[in-house]
């Protein structure tokens, strides 16, 4: 039996991946309009910033400390996280590393009201949305047959399972209709200088990132330009975009800041 997706119902992830944030419900969760404490967000920023300080170029740990440290650290922030929330949300969390047996992830939930009423409204009105979109999708599925187009090559994927079946014709006009009212916007990227699908390497805080123009969800973060590079130029040729490189100087790197030898 699958698991319930919970992560945009009352499941709240602390977890770093390269995001301004460590909180996601279920995307990175913005600090400001969080309403999260203030002493709770800087120690979350601190959190986060330990992994970059703790990794080195290639993604080591620099020393064995960094991981005891944020492992420790992580299950407090569960903790204080899940107790402003309060008994409507659960914090999901990593393990230790050190624990090598059983499920990778541990859970919390209070069992007592939010200490931070308007942080746990928040996250409510978050889960409130996604709960309109998901009803916004269902209506449409339940509308009509669906089928999936591949903008590039211009093929269909039609269903052949024999339930609510699409002939090609309506879902060919479908496909227009929603290329006429996309032209606005494929223009400004035009003018921007900027084709749908062509990805783009660029430094961001000390890393090397792949972004791919109008489909956010296939960016990639790397330790090294080279490694950004030879994979934007896989991914351009997969997509069957172009790739371009924008040389500029990183805002950040990741760096011992221990005393120097």
């Amino acid at each position: 039996m699958p698991q319930e997706y919970r992560y945009d119902i009352d499941l709240v992830r602390l977890m770093y991946d390269y995001t301004d944030s460590v909180v996601w419900f279920p995307d990175p969760v913005d600090y400001d309009a969080s309403a999260l404490s203030a002493e709770l967000v800087a120690e979350l920023r601190a959190w986060g910033e330990l992994h970059e300080k703790g990794l080195d170029e290639d993604f080591n740990w620099r020393s064995p400390d960094y991981p005891d440290r944020i492992d420790r650290e992580r299950q407090q922030l569960a903790h204080r996280l899940g107790d402003e929330l309060g008994e409507a949300f659960e914090v999901e969390f990593d393990v230790p590393h050190r624990v090598w047996f059983g499920p990778r992830t541990a859970h919390y939930r209070s069992n007592t009201p939010a200490t931070n009423p308007a942080a746990a409204a928040y996250f409510a009105s978050l889960a409130v949305a996604a709960a309109e979109e998901r009803a916004s999708w269902q209506a449409q599925a339940a509308a009509g047959p669906w089928f999936a187009h591949q903008p590039l090559s211009g093929e269909l994927f039609l269903p052949d399972d024999g339930v609510n079946p699409v002939t090609r014709e309506p879902a060919e006009r479908i496909v227009a209709n929603a290329g006429a009212s996309a032209s606005a916007a494929s223009a400004g990227r035009e003018r921007a200088g900027m084709a749908q699908g062509e990805v783009v390497t660029r430094s961001n805080r000390g890393q090397w990132e792949n972004e791919v123009e109008g489909e956010p969800e296939r960016s990639q973060s790397f330790a090294s330009r080279e490694e950004a590079i030879t994979a934007g130029r896989e991914l351009a040729a997969l997509l069957g975009t172009s790739h371009t490189v924008i040389e500029s100087e990183p805002t950040g790197v990741i760096t011992d800041e221990g005393p120097e030898d």
